[in-house]
């Protein structure tokens, strides 16, 4: 009975479990797609900065990214990157030098070591201008589309004046130490120019916004804000990613018996877990929750029935042990007392009263056919 009542509500239990653990899932879903979206956001709000502006000169990106970027700085990068054609190329560099960057050239992206002068192409897209963030700044003159990913996504955004994002680049200069990143890539155009087709985007093209984060520095701070059980593991994987692919990032439950370890979507998988898509751009992350792995001792109304049953089975079982112990006793000074009053105290022989018993016990059963019996009787004197 205890089993079945312990089994029971452990059933019950865990249907509440999963009830509670949806919720939660879906509170961290909604909280890092909306952190996200407030991010992208800043970019957004340049680009309509740019697009209300005739130019903007370092100062007032400095200023307008200033307060976009407040509070950001260790998560979060803006660059403004303007196209410059191979014939404009030229004029681009001798205008930067005359500006007070006498070294300045369009230069390759490069992940380690000094970039270098870029090769005769079409169309670039060199930083600009940029945010400072803990004191490390992107280079100035580097083409962000001489490295493929980002080429591509500047390619996505101008063809289809959207935001493109290219996931899994390494940052050039990281903040914190860490490299793993991703960029969200939005276009600008000029004024009062068509943009109704491919051709006239690409052609109109003025520049390119671009904001640099840091994937475990951009969830950590939307979560790290947020007020939300801490009692799931997260996990977030590249949706094109392999299905063995380890996540982007992860953060494990406070109170989890051991460290998180990066797993595989087809790892967990094999346990009850929550997904989701996260989209920022055109790109998107499948965050998948799982319930922290907290033992069977979470599971204690369970075990308090368990506990309960079982103390009232023990205290049934001893109500009775002592009702027969104390029945035994009875039926012992019963039987001893009977003995008592069928005894002689000084000679221990039956009395007159067990004689007279035996004596009518005999008469009965001769009345009845038993075999006929005799009475002797003996008188001792002085005795």
């Amino acid at each position: 009975m205890a089993v079945s009542a312990w089994f029971a509500v452990s059933v019950w239990e865990q249907g509440l479990a999963r009830a509670k653990f949806n919720a939660v899932a879906g509170n961290y879903a909604s909280i890092l797609q909306n952190g996200l979206d407030d991010f992208l956001a800043n970019i957004t709000a340049l680009r309509a900065f740019y697009d209300a502006s005739h130019t903007v000169d370092p100062d007032e990106f400095a200023l307008f990214t200033g307060q976009l970027n407040s509070g950001k700085d260790d998560v979060m990068r803006l660059l403004w990157c303007p196209r410059v054609t191979r014939k404009d190329r030229a004029a681009f560099e001798t205008a930067r030098r005359e500006n007070g960057f006498p070294d300045f050239a369009i230069t390759t992206w490069s992940i380690s070591g000094p970039p270098t002068v870029s090769r005769g192409r079409d169309e670039y897209f060199p930083v600009l201008y940029w945010t400072v963030a803990s004191q490390l700044t992107a280079t100035i003159g580097v083409d962000m589309k001489s490295e493929p990913v980002r080429g591509e996504a500047i390619a996505r955004a101008r063809d289809g004046n959207t935001m493109a994002t290219a996931q899994g680049i390494q940052l050039r200069n990281p903040i914190s130490g860490q490299r793993a990143g991703f960029l969200a890539v939005l276009p600008v155009y000029r004024r009062g120019t068509p943009i109704g087709g491919v051709n006239e985007r690409r052609e109109n093209t003025l520049g390119v916004i671009i904001g640099a984060f840091q994937t475990s520095a951009v969830f950590d701070s939307i979560l790290s804000k947020a007020i939300l059980p801490k009692t799931v593991d997260v996990y977030l994987y590249e949706v094109k990613a392999a299905a063995d692919a380890l996540p982007v990032y992860m953060r494990g439950a406070v109170d989890r018996p051991e460290p998180i370890e990066p797993k595989s979507e087809r790892e967990l998988s094999q346990t009850a877990d929550w997904s989701m898509v996260i989209k920022a751009g055109d790109a998107s992350w499948n965050l998948v929750v799982v319930p922290a792995p907290l033992g069977l001792a979470s599971f204690y109304r369970a075990w308090l029935v368990l506990a309960g049953v079982l103390l009232v089975f023990a205290a049934v079982l001893a109500y009775m042990w002592a009702s027969l112990r104390h029945a035994r006793r009875l039926e012992t000074a019963n039987s001893r007392i009977l003995e008592l009053a069928q005894t002689d105290l000084l000679t221990n022989l039956a009395n007159r009263r067990a004689f007279t018993k035996r004596l009518t016990m005999a008469f009965t059963a001769a009345w009845r056919g038993a075999p006929p019996f005799a009475v002797l009787s003996l008188d001792i004197d002085t005795f």
